[in-house]
């Protein structure tokens, strides 16, 4: 009996160590880190009069914009593709937007632009992708009517329209819409090239106009500045309970076990870095070409397989702070800035070569034999491609000019696997 009580004894001394191991384990491994540094995130705000600044009459534009039911959005995507267009259609959208059209004229004479600091306030700005549609549409429509130079200005100005929204200070989700706004304009540009009649000069002052707008990148590590005011003090908020529960009070040491597995699973100061990191990292891509842009594994890869995604969900809880690396892992940047960055930068650059070379080929009658040859008359320099860093590739025999895509590869301006532009004058 006596052995029996030793073995009981030692076997109870044993598993009471391994408790208190444990419970030392998990209490340095529940000390937070100092709040990290995030200086480097800030954003200063210009204060500009309400009067002054086209932001105002943007949004007033954009409130007040008409757009036709749901159920004629196919003939109007035909009519923004270029593929189709309904006089009637177009008349309708344009003449209900008549007070729009005057306030984003308005906005545009504004010499300052700026979104809202984000901390304060979100334009609804799903209006604004519309208001790009309209835009599109009038220079269409105006080209039809015979006024092709008023056409390719209202492009050009829907270009700068895309511009100034990406260089506005605001989130990711405003500068996207810039973003796609300039596109918008670019591709009524390329659609109006090959009917054009315009002399020489002026299409080197439209290629010129658009270069200009190219984004360099910078202001989207503004708008990974913006998203990140905007989105961590709404994201820490929701977090608070979780934070104060790992404080200690005098109501969390009553439940000692409570308070110790809180101060494991989640620290919020860790959290911030680990968020900030991300952050960090994506705007280090911003001015990237593609093939140069490296992202930071979020905590937790969330693979398609069940058990690969339970396993690091378990590595991640097993090391401490395993909520706040579901919780960073959810809130960090996915990664498609800078490669919408890249693609943006890619459309820029082609139109503008575009409209290079159909002024070459107006003033001599044939394309050059390359890019090189519109520098420095018509292009101030061969356009990269930013997707791998070289020159866009250009093919005078089979009229393309064409980006190698994301996969990096030439194919020779195949369409589904390069981003290719059709030379069609």
């Amino acid at each position: 009996m006596k052995r029996g009580y030793r073995i009981i004894l030692k076997l109870a001394i044993v598993l009471a160590s391994l408790v208190a191991a444990g419970v030392v384990a998990m209490a340095i491994l529940g000390i937070d880190e100092d709040p990290p540094d995030d200086s480097d995130m800030q954003v200063t705000w210009t204060e500009i009069p309400e009067a002054d600044n086209a932001f105002t009459y943007f949004n007033q534009a954009a409130q007040k914009l008409y757009w036709p039911d749901e159920k004629r959005s196919e003939p109007l995507d035909g009519m923004l593709g270029g593929k189709t267009w309904d006089d009637a259609l177009a008349k309708e959208v344009l003449e209900h937007n008549s007070e729009t059209l005057a306030l984003f004229e308005k906005g545009m004479a504004c010499p300052q632009f700026q979104f809202p600091d984000p901390r304060k306030s979100i334009p609804k700005m799903m209006a604004w992708a519309r208001l790009a549609r309209v835009l599109s549409i009038r220079a269409a429509s105006t080209f039809r009517s015979g006024k092709q130079q008023q056409a390719f200005d209202q492009a050009c100005q829907l270009v700068r329209f895309g511009y100034r929204c990406e260089n506005g200070r605001g989130t990711v989700l405003a500068t996207f819409i810039g973003t796609g706004a300039k596109d918008l304009g670019g591709e009524r540009i390329r659609q109006l090239l090959p009917q054009a009649k315009i002399s020489p000069k002026n299409l080197q002052l439209i290629a010129e106009e658009v270069r200009v707008c190219e984004s360099n990148g910078k202001e989207f590590a503004d708008t990974i500045r913006c998203e990140y005011l905007f989105i961590s003090p709404k994201l820490w908020e929701f977090w608070a309970p979780l934070a104060a529960e790992r404080d200690l009070t005098a109501v969390n040491f009553v439940r000692p076990t409570h308070l110790l597995w809180r101060r494991f699973t989640y620290k919020p100061n860790e959290s911030s870095r680990l968020l900030l990191d991300m952050y960090r990292a994506e705007m280090r891509n911003s001015t990237r070409p593609y093939s140069e842009i490296s992202h930071l594994s979020p905590p937790i890869v969330l693979g398609e397989e069940r058990v690969l995604l339970w396993w690091q969900v378990a590595k991640a809880y097993a090391g401490g702070n395993g909520l706040g690396k579901s919780f960073v892992t959810l809130a960090a940047p996915t990664g498609v800035i800078a490669e919408r960055a890249c693609k943006g930068r890619v459309r820029t650059r082609a139109t503008s070569a575009l409209v290079a070379l159909k002024a070459f080929k107006e003033e001599t009658g044939r394309l050059p034999q390359s890019l090189a040859e519109l520098v420095p008359e018509y292009l101030g320099a061969v356009p990269v491609d930013d997707m791998d860093g070289k020159p866009l590739r250009y093919s005078p025999e089979k009229k393309v000019l064409y980006s190698v895509g994301k996969d990096l590869a030439d194919d020779g301006g195949a369409k589904d696997k390069d981003i290719v532009f059709e030379i069609e004058f």
